[in-house]
């Protein structure tokens, strides 16, 4: 993985992959590793979106491979439980792009699906995603959805004579979801 993380750090590392996929090297490492034109292009497009750095860079590649493969390769490679996690993550996003694109889906109920999902994991989803609906409302949640709160907090509710506890978590998550939708 160190020798693959120098190359993920170069100016353009997406040619130089393609090369290692091509000569047989990546597969190699995994039989299932590879990289592809379209991976080529979607690192393009990170690039263009979000900046070049490697940890998006695996998330990228690796959520081109099937579920199992990306694990599997990811285990091989030693990329550790976190990057693992994350993967995991990317992979749970992709599953859901149906969901996602829902049109009777509201802001709140997005915000719910998305919030604990690493953000790289979004971003890495948001490009195997581009042009969809999907795309788009991970994109709005990025930018904007994450970043809403409930209007009120724990103080108030107090005030109001609620006994704090396991409701106030919820009862400010419906205040959030409610603010989300309007």
């Amino acid at each position: 993985a160190g020798e693959l993380d120098l190359q993920l750090a170069e100016d353009q590392p997406g040619k130089a992959m393609l090369i290692l996929s091509q000569r047989g090297i990546l597969p190699a490492i995994h039989p299932t590793l590879i990289f592809t034109e379209e991976m080529l292009e979607k690192f393009e497009l990170t690039r263009e979106i979000y900046g070049a750095f490697p940890a998006l860079y695996w998330h990228i590649w690796l959520a081109g491979l099937p579920e199992q493969a990306m694990l599997e390769s990811a285990r091989r490679l030693v990329l550790g439980a976190t990057i693992i996690r994350s993967l995991e993550a990317t992979a749970e996003l992709l599953a859901m792009a149906d969901t996602l694109s829902q049109p009777h889906l509201t802001a709140g109920e997005i915000v719910e699906l998305l919030e604990d999902k690493p953000e790289i994991a979004l971003q890495a989803a948001a490009i195997w995603l581009v042009g969809t609906v999907s795309q788009r409302r991970i994109e709005q949640y990025l930018q904007q959805w994450r970043y809403v709160q409930a209007s009120t907090n724990g103080d108030v509710l107090r005030e109001f004579g609620l006994t704090p506890g396991p409701c106030f978590g919820e009862l400010l998550k419906h205040l959030r979801a409610a603010r989300l939708n309007g």
